[in-house]
This record gives C-alpha cells, structure tokens and sequence, in this order.
C-alpha cells in the first residue's frame, strides 16, 4: 500500500512506481501538486485495488492500459486536466468498479453503454466535464448504484426523448443521490419519478430545458432532503403534495413559469432551511402556514406576483438569518414592526412593490443586516435615523419613494458602506460629507427636493445661504401627508407611461396602486 495523500507532493508521478511489487494494491497520492502525465507504467501492477490521483494539475489522457487492470475496484482521478474520452468497452475491461470518479476534468465523447456491465457499482461520478450524447438507458442494471452524479456535462440534445433513462433507474432501489443539472436535457418530467426508491435524498435536474408539469407523484418520494429544479421551463401550478416531503431542507424551482399560489402545505415542511421560488408567476397571498417552518435561513419570493400585505410570520421566525427576497411583487400596506425581529437577518429585499407608509425605526434592530433594498415603493416621511445603528451595513436602497427631511448625518459613520441610493425622494437639507459621502461612484442623491452642501462633484447649492434646513434631526422633521400622496399619484403616472412596454404597469398593478394611494388620504381623512 502506498498511501501519501494531502503531503504537497509536486513534480511527475515517477514512472518508476511501476516497478514496485505487483502485489500492490493502494495507490493513493490524493491532493497534492503533482503535474504531468499518469505513466503508462502504472499498467504493470495489476493487482491495484485502488488508483486515487484526485486533486493535482495532471495532464494529458488516460493510458489506455490502466483501463486493463480488471482487479480495480476504486478508480478516482477528479479534479485534475485531464481529457480524452471514456472507453467504449470499460464495463467489460473493468467489471469490478465499486468507486468510478472522473468528475472535474475535460472528457469529451458519450458516456459508454457498457457501464452497465459494472454490477458491483455503487458511485458513478461524471460531473464537470464536457461529455455528450444521451445516457444510455441500461444503467439501470447498476442495481448498487447509490450515486449517479452526470451534472455540467453537455448531455442531451433538448429533445422529448432525453430523459427516457429516468424510466431505467426505477430499478435501482439503492439509489439515493441523482444529480444531472446544468446540461441540455429536454422534454418532460417522466412519471416515472414517482416509481424512483425512497432512499433517494437529492434530486437535482436544474438549469435543462425541461418543461411541462411538475408530476404529481413526486410526492412519493419522502426520503428527500434536496428537491433541485431551478432555471427550467416548468408550468403549471406547485403539486401541493410537495408538502408531503417532510424531510426537505432545501427546495429550489426558481426561474421557471410555475403560476398559481404557494401550497399552503408547505407549512408541513418544518425541516425546510431553503426556499427558493423566485423568478415565476406565483400569485396570491403568501400562505400562513409557513410559520411552522421553524429552521428557515433563506427565503427567495421575488419577482412573482404575489399580493397582500407583507406577511408577519417571517417576523416570528428567528432562524432567518440569511436572505428574505420579496422585492418585485404586488405587496401592499405598511412594514410591520415586527420586522425588528430578525436580528439575525443578513439580508432584506422589498424592493419594487406597493409598500407604503413610513419606514419603522424597528428596523434598527435588524443588527445582522448587510444589504437592505427598500428602493421603488410608496414609503414617506423620514428616513429612520435608527437604520444608522446597522453598523454592518454594505448596501441601503431607498431610491424611488416619497421620503422627506433630511439625510440622517450618522449614515456617514457606517464603515462599512459602499453602495447608498437615495435618488428619487423628496429629502432636503445637507448632504453629508464623509464616509460614504466622499466618493460619488458609491452614492446618488439625484432628483430630491431641496438638497444642499456635500462633495464638489455634486453641483449643489451652498448650504450657507440658510435657504436648506440643516441640523433638524429627521424624526422631528413632519413630512407633509398630501404632498405624499401627489407624489404617489405622479408616481403611478410615471409608471404607466414608461416607454417600454415591459417597463410600464398592468391594469391590475394600476388597480393596487391607486387602492394604496386611496387608503392613504382615507387614514388622512380621518385624521383630521
């Protein structure tokens, strides 16, 4: 046995290793540095069991002769430069495999039939590399396999018949990882999904060209953890037998063209950690029920169409301590307090909704907080001065709003500020001078009301003529409620004559927009 793994070994593997003993059977010299060729001499010892040579810079093509050597069981040579193309006949020459990796290299060609022939194989590893061609049906004889890994290759040709396989590896009852993403397979979703073993824990067929329907019978597989169909062209609406999987822990089916609501069974998901379902024409409320997801870090919603106001069970779940993306929906109403909740939250998105009313000082609580986009919605009054308590902040965007006052002073303390966009307000007053201040790339104050001071670059007015309020601290500073609400009908008329037809708002959008301005001068009314 020669076993030199993780030592820093570089240079050529020394063709003179195939002089050793030809009852070596281990052969390990795992990441290291090595560089060059794999030696033909190698093929002398053929006893070798294991062959790892994963995780160096060698070069150059596989000698045909170590693919004679019928006595491997483990053959790993990932992560290296390797190319070339698999033998047709490997299965044959090497019937033994019980561990076949040649993931992260160049091989090029089709995966050969004859894998089939490899009865004992539990790990078939093909990932990253540039193998085409369709997968050949029969590796459903591989009745041990329990990984089959096929992702960022170059498979398929983005025809109906590309995943006809699927309908072999119903057979393999041992099978518990599935990874065939980032490729070109085509067609729909197989029925058969629902006949795969339930010891599967990931499934992954992301970034292909499938289409159609999620099948309903996906519900049977609840051994899941990881259910991967993200950057397809999926329809129709989410099975709500999804909620079935109660193992899941990360379910991602962004960037396709699912409609219709989120499940509320979902809410049956109390494993589930990450959520993405962004990048769709999701419609309705959020459902409720997703409060019983107690382990939630990342929730992903943006750009859909889901409406309502801004659901408060997010608030109540402390584990979100990544990501909540809800920007480019229809939400309305204001943000709820609660939203202080999350201190643990690192990033919060609600840009380009229908969101109204002032920004809560609770969100000075968020303390976690690195991004915050609150860009494109109705927001008035002024800007929290509590938000420069998120010392960690690298990103605040409150562009596009009804804001007034002034520019909270304390916002040039945060350090770690890089990207500020306070454009399309109505603020006033000084603006700032150092931290984020002092470099125009990192800011924009463009298009307020009555703005002065600030660097050179920014042309504005000298606060020295006392025309510009300077030292009243925002939260004493009342906006003005009607001059809101004229801005947010000016807003709305912005919006619906934009001249790209993309860019401007449907009848729908225009409906919800103009019922928020309606509870605004209402909730005026009656406080008058």
């Amino acid at each position: 046995m020669i076993w030199m793994s993780y030592n820093n070994l570089s240079g050529e593997i020394p063709a003179s290793l195939g002089n050793l003993s030809s009852t070596l059977t281990t052969l390990a010299l795992f990441y290291n540095n090595l560089e060059g060729r794999i030696p033909n001499s190698l093929s002398r010892l053929t006893n070798l069991k294991l062959l790892a040579l994963d995780a160096n810079g060698l070069t150059g093509t596989v000698p045909s002769s170590l693919y004679n050597i019928s006595s491997f069981e483990e053959f790993s040579l990932m992560n290296n430069q390797l190319h070339g193309s698999i033998p047709f006949d490997i299965g044959s020459t090497l019937p033994n495999l019980i561990y076949f990796s040649l993931s992260g290299n160049y091989f090029t060609g089709n995966i050969p039939s004859s894998l089939s022939n490899m009865s004992r194989l539990i790990h078939l590893q093909l990932q990253i590399n540039n193998l085409v061609g369709s997968v050949p049906y029969n590796l459903g004889n591989l009745l041990s396999l329990r990984n089959l890994n096929l992702d960022r290759n170059k498979l398929g040709s983005g025809q109906a018949n590309d995943l006809n396989f699927v309908n072999s590896l119903v057979n393999c009852t041992n099978l518990r990882i599935i990874c065939l993403g980032i490729n070109n397979f085509g067609g729909v979703l197989p029925n058969s999904i629902a006949n795969l073993t339930t010891n599967l824990v990931e499934l992954d067929l992301s970034e292909n060209q499938i289409y159609g329907s999620i099948p309903l019978g996906i519900q049977n597989l609840q051994g899941l953890t990881k259910l991967i169909l993200y950057s397809n062209r999926l329809t129709g609406s989410i099975p709500p037998g999804i909620g079935l999987l109660q193992n899941l822990g990360l379910l991602a089916l962004r960037s396709n063209e699912l409609s219709g609501p989120i499940p509320f069974s979902f809410g049956n998901l109390t494993r589930l950690i990450r959520l993405y379902l962004n990048e769709n024409s999701l419609t309705g409320l959020v459902p409720s029920s997703l409060e019983n997801c107690k382990f939630l870090q990342v929730v992903h919603l943006q750009t859909n169409r889901l409406s309502g106001s801004i659901p408060k069970q997010f608030f109540e779940l402390p584990s979100l301590s990544i990501s909540l993306a809800l920007s480019d929906n229809l939400f309305t109403g204001e943000l709820p307090t609660e939203v202080g909740k999350l201190k643990d939250l690192g990033k919060l998105y609600l840009q380009r909704n229908r969101l109204s009313g002032d920004i809560p000082s609770t969100i000075g609580e968020c303390l976690s907080l690195t991004k915050l986009g609150l860009d494109g919605n109705f927001f008035q009054g002024n800007i929290p001065s509590a938000i420069t308590s998120l010392k960690g902040l690298e990103s605040l965007g409150l562009s596009h709003n009804n804001l007034s006052g002034i520019i909270p002073k304390g916002l040039e303390n945060l350090t770690t500020l890089s990207e500020l966009d306070l454009s399309y307000n109505n603020l006033e007053g000084a603006v700032p001078k150092q931290g984020v201040f002092r470099n125009a790339s990192k800011f924009s104050v463009r298009r307020n009301g009555k703005l002065c001071g600030g660097i050179p670059v920014l042309k504005l007015p000298d606060c020295s003529a006392g025309l510009y309020p300077t030292r009243v601290h925002p939260d004493d500073n009342a906006s003005d409620p009607m001059r809101n609400i004229l801005a947010s009908m000016i807003q709305i008329g912005v919006k619906c004559s934009s001249e790209l037809p993309s860019d401007r708002s449907s009848m729908n959008e225009v409906v919800v927009d103009v019922q928020a301005v309606k509870n605004q001068f209402m909730v005026l009314q009656c406080n008058q």
